[in-house]
């Protein structure tokens, strides 16, 4: 796929892996859709990567099913194509599921997994009228191991594969492709706002970088004759 003039959405795209990725995608000439949910965050985003292409901004609590449908109504008014969804909005919590409150495990359910499945299904509609387009899901390694004290991001992050392998079959002869990409640990904000615990939080000496997974969300996006039907592994050093 050529990405110039392409119209990309991604959620989570003003740090991380997903401001790496809208840099990249930038760059190129495609048309940046970010949702986030700091509007400051947002404009200085903007401002940055507007020098590149076409930049749009909108505040959205994805955790919020009514937020998000009023948004994307938003959205479908301003664009008439959609190209590619990047599901990268994410959140953390370190503790015993003995110990987690339900809000905090509601949290992170919404924010990794609910979230994408209300964005999947407002973009859906859209891609099969188009008869293509890329849903790219940015899950991790703890979507295929679990570990100690990370029980709701591990819940997570099993049902959002599981949610992207089911979507690839439902979509797929619609000329939809879905992407789920697992990396290890990689050095991002996300782990400020943790409790630091060695046996979770990636070390910045071992870890991946957000550089390393945008640069394979270019590489997937920009080599249509692959079909990634299983889930693509980047793992990191190991940091246990």
């Amino acid at each position: 796929m050529n990405l110039k003039n392409k119209t990309i959405l991604i959620t989570g795209g003003t740090k991380g892996i997903g401001k790496s990725t809208c840099t990249d995608l930038a760059k190129q000439g495609s048309n940046i859709i970010i949702l986030a949910r700091t509007q400051s965050d947002l404009q200085k985003v903007k401002k940055e990567l507007s020098i590149f292409s076409n930049i749009s901004t909108f505040q959205c609590d994805l955790t919020s099913q009514s937020n998000i449908k009023k948004v994307f109504k938003k959205i479908k008014l301003k664009f008439n194509q959609i190209d590619v969804l990047i599901n990268n909005a994410g959140a953390a919590y370190i503790g015993t599921a003995e110990q987690m409150s339900l809000s905090n495990w509601n949290l992170i359910i919404n924010t990794n997994l609910t979230s994408v499945f209300l964005c999947c299904k407002e973009i859906i509609p859209i891609m099969k009228k188009q008869k293509n387009g890329y849903i790219i899901n940015i899950v991790s390694n703890s979507g295929r191991n679990g570990a100690a004290n990370f029980s709701a991001y591990c819940a997570s992050k099993f049902g959002q594969l599981g949610f992207a392998q089911s979507l690839f079959h439902e979509l797929h002869p619609f000329g939809i492709k879905v992407v789920s990409i697992c990396p290890g640990g990689v050095d991002t904000e996300m782990w400020k706002n943790v409790k630091n615990d060695p046996k979770i939080v990636p070390k910045k000496d071992k870890a991946l970088k957000p550089k390393h997974v945008s640069d394979f969300i270019n590489f997937i996006l920009t080599h249509d004759e692959i079909l990634f039907k299983d889930p693509v592994i980047l793992p990191s050093s190991l940091y246990y």
